[in-house]
């Protein structure tokens, strides 16, 4: 036989094979019902190995690989059942369809076929048509699972291709924008020999740098969190967001910005809520805490202070929801589902400086620890983003 080229998807390579529509196993103690449906496939192109016993059967199995088996219940030595639980025990042979003949038309004995793997039954006496059916059945979702087996294979190395390709890029655009960064550093150093004009420009050409420098870094970012598992421990999201209010304490104080944890803006932080301890990705929830934090800063109204509340509460469900609210510009409730998608920038803030992936990364993060995270809000009137994490025993 001809053989296919390696990455040839299922439905190609089953061509070669088109003369016979597949190859059966009948197992059966009764001779006479063995080459009745012997016969009946035979005729209607199928290829047919025929078995007297459940033992016969498994050695049949292993001599040639059947796309389908017709499996008889009752039998002596070893039931069909039992063969059943066999094969789908093994994994070379777990995927093989199983459709049991039972003369039984009790309800238990069919649920029992089910249970040890059975993936149809045929009640005895059987109609041709319905058994050629249920054959047909079984070997077309056999060759689906095949297709989709095959597609979410080359899923897979797209994805690993696609995270190799992202950190070259990373480190490709990121040495050239790292010099013309620096660069830029040491002219502005001797912005008393430029005019106006040509410091406006200068200022322009940093800007876009640091931007690309931003964009680069949260794409490297979104791929990692992809394609890459996060290593699990025990994170102390009040460490985390201590962290958090260092990185961002520039803006903070250019802002006038006001952050309690566990209280209202303006009540003392020595009275806030202790934030409890998860198990997750430090780097990366720490990542969210950011991403939800330098926004409401970002999307503070004209001419006031950001006043930011951060909550974390259990809930029935063994999950604990925390809450970032800030009384910023606020979200049109149209836009919700499409702010936490790739590049996207809704109207009200393209003005603002962003790469439209910070909340994208957000949900990824969250989605991959297992939780959700969304948002409620109105234009004009603050947000509030809610993400959930599985409580742990140590939440506390």
């Amino acid at each position: 036989m001809r053989q296919n080229p390696p990455n040839q998807p299922p439905s190609s390579q089953a061509s070669d094979a088109a003369k016979s529509k597949g190859k059966v196993l009948i197992v059966d103690d009764i001779p006479s019902c063995l080459r009745l449906l012997s016969q009946m496939l035979q005729d209607r192109g199928y290829e047919v190995i025929n078995a007297l016993s459940g033992k016969i059967a498994l050695n049949q199995v292993k001599l040639a690989m059947p796309d389908v088996i017709l499996l008889d219940i009752i039998m002596p030595e070893i039931s069909g059942y039992e063969v059943c639980q066999r094969l789908k025990s093994n994994p070379k042979t777990a995927d093989i369809p199983i459709i049991f003949l039972t003369a039984s038309t009790d309800l238990p004995e069919k649920i029992q076929a089910f249970k040890v793997g059975g993936d149809d039954y045929v009640t005895k006496p059987f109609y041709i048509q319905e058994v050629l059916l249920r054959i047909e059945h079984q070997l077309t979702l056999k060759q689906q699972q095949k297709q989709l087996n095959y597609l979410n294979q080359q899923l897979r190395q797209s994805n690993e291709e696609l995270a190799e390709f992202s950190l070259f890029l990373y480190h490709e655009l990121q040495s050239p924008l790292q010099t013309i960064i620096g660069f830029m550093g040491l002219v502005s150093a001797q912005s008393e020999c430029f005019d106006n004009t040509t410091k406006k420009y200068l200022n322009y050409i940093a800007q876009a740098s640091e931007q690309m420098h931003d964009f680069i870094s949260y794409l490297l970012t979104y791929s990692r969190i992809e394609n890459i598992k996060p290593e699990l421990e025990m994170v102390d999201c009040q460490a985390a967001i201590a962290q958090v209010l260092h990185n961002l304490q520039g803006a903070i104080t250019e802002t006038g910005a006001v952050i309690c944890i566990g209280s209202n803006p303006g009540s003392s932080q020595s009275q806030s809520t202790i934030l409890p301890k998860v198990m997750g990705n430090a780097v990366q929830l720490e990542q969210v805490f950011q991403n939800l934090i330098e926004n409401a800063i970002k999307f503070a109204r004209p001419n006031i202070p950001p006043q930011i509340q951060i909550t974390c509460q259990p809930d029935s469900n063994g999950e604990l929801i925390f809450s970032i609210h800030d009384n910023g510009i606020g979200i049109d409730p149209a836009n919700f589902d499409r702010i936490f998608q790739v590049f996207q920038r809704i109207e009200t803030v393209k003005n603002y400086p962003g790469t439209g992936l910070g909340l994208s990364i957000c949900k990824k993060i969250i989605e991959r620890h297992g939780g959700k995270i969304w948002v409620e809000s109105e234009l004009g009137c603050g947000s509030t983003f809610y993400f959930t994490l599985p409580a742990s025993s140590n939440s506390s």
